[in-house]
């Protein structure tokens, strides 16, 4: 799912009209806490920090293609102040013209992950979202609808690390319930990022670890005691899980037992099919190598009296 979207009114030099070969956009100071952190202190030894990114390219709403593209830094070997841009979209570049607006949206879950869409004057979409831009040339598209910044990432990420220092509490406080959506997000992303952390990115059923080459990880964070049962967003309330494993753990088809074993529901195991899930009967746990951030019992306990499936 992406997020709300930012935007920027496109000037000249950021289209095809302008001459010579520029590559990609600038991105304004303005909307720099909307992508990846890098450095900004650049000198002539090390002029340029740039980070890789996927991006879902758009022309209105045409999907014209998924590729690897580049946010980077530059300050011309430390002689001026930096610039940002995104660079490698000729493909939507050379569409554009003066005046167009491109909306950008950063994934919610992975945040190396961009929806870039081009509307351009002379489309049919163009009014409703120059209205709802209201002559800015740059900013969030709709003051009502608020995407993450990477404050609301840093402030989550503390809430997260010191809930994780304290004595184990199973459900979530109750302010937290009234938090607003920008924030419920990025609490998700660091109780994420905190959990695959602790488990050094592997599967804690089956010691899988995919990385792409940008640094997705290829497993999911998921809650012991679920978000939609008020589980807290703590370190010992997650397991780091392939994606099937997420799926069946959340759907009670296998559970953790108190010595820490993979324990198959019993109507898995009564049933036909699913012999790989079925394979895992009495398998160990990885458990993370700081042992205080391992899987509280109270909250396997909850998993397995309210989620493991039972015969019947």
């Amino acid at each position: 799912m992406f997020d709300f979207p930012i935007f920027k009114r496109l000037p000249k030099n950021d289209t095809a009209d302008a001459k010579g070969n520029q590559d990609g956009v600038v991105i304004p100071v303005g909307l720099a806490d909307y992508f990846p952190e890098l450095p900004t202190a650049l000198t002539a030894e090390t002029p340029t920090a740039e980070k890789e990114i996927l991006v879902d390219l758009y022309f209105e709403d045409e999907m014209i293609g998924r590729q690897r593209a580049r946010y980077q830094h530059q300050s011309w070997k430390g002689e001026r102040s930096v610039e940002r841009r995104i660079t490698r979209i000729r493909s939507l570049r050379k569409r554009s013209h003066t005046g167009d607006l491109l909306l950008i949206q950063r994934h919610t879950s992975d945040l190396d992950y961009y929806k870039l869409c081009l509307i351009p004057k002379s489309g049919s979409l163009f009014k409703e979202y120059d209205n709802l831009a209201s002559g800015r040339s740059a900013g969030v598209l709709d003051a009502t609808e608020l995407p993450v910044t990477n404050q609301d990432l840093t402030e989550a990420q503390k809430k997260v690390s010191d809930t994780a220092a304290n004595s184990f509490q199973p459900f979530a406080n109750p302010e937290d319930v009234k938090l607003t959506r920008a924030k419920r997000i990025a609490r998700s992303q660091a109780f994420r990022r905190n959990v695959l952390k602790a488990y050094d990115n592997r599967c804690a059923v089956t010691g899988t670890a995919i990385v792409a080459p940008n640094g997705a990880i290829g497993c999911d964070a998921a809650h012991i005691i679920s978000k939609e049962s008020n589980g807290v967003d703590d370190v010992r309330n997650g397991l780091c899980l392939t994606k099937n494993l997420h799926w069946a753990f959340d759907r009670g088809m296998f559970s953790i037992d108190d010595d820490c074993r993979v324990m198959i529901a019993d109507e898995v195991k009564s049933a036909p099919g699913n012999d790989d899930l079925k394979l895992l009967e009495g398998q160990k746990l990885r458990v993370p190598a700081v042992f205080d951030l391992a899987p509280h019992s109270s909250a396997l306990n909850w998993h397995r009296e309210n989620v493991l499936l039972k015969k019947i």
